[in-house]
């Protein structure tokens, strides 16, 4: 019996390479959305600092005024970033799942067509035990 071969083998692996470097993409932008939540902690964390300064003189508050409107600015920014990045990131999910989809349905074919190869297989194995017996039997 001939070795099975499977017609798509090129097409599951292009699509099994599809399906990884959509993973990929997917990790990198939750990565990166990540990164940008920890810059919004970060300034959280500078906004406390600044908070708890003692500002006995008008300069002092005037200074830690101007350092929270920049902090301030600064969180409006990241929160723009954060929310395109998360955007990004479900659409990179939404793309890894389509792939994982296609990936899963070749992969069932896939299955298939090597089940159906294996049901012949053990058809032809079958007959060849059959006719050694009858030879053996008749002589």
């Amino acid at each position: 019996m001939k070795k099975f071969n499977f017609r798509l083998q090129k097409v599951l692996e292009y699509r099994t390479l599809l399906e990884q470097w959509a993973k990929e993409a997917y990790l990198d932008s939750r990565a990166a959305r990540l990164e940008a939540e920890m810059a919004l902690i970060k300034i959280e964390e500078l906004r406390q600092h600044a908070l708890r300064q003692e500002t006995p003189t008008i300069e002092s508050r005037q200074t830690l005024e101007m350092q929270l409107k920049q902090l301030d600015q600064k969180e409006v920014e990241q929160r723009i970033v954060t929310n395109v990045l998360m955007h990004e990131e479900g659409q990179a999910r939404n793309a890894w799942n389509e792939k994982q989809i296609e990936l899963e349905a070749l992969k069932k074919l896939y299955e298939e067509q090597y089940n159906e190869w294996q049901r012949e297989a053990d058809r032809h194995l079958q007959g060849e035990l059959d006719e050694w017996a009858l030879r053996k039997k008749a002589a």
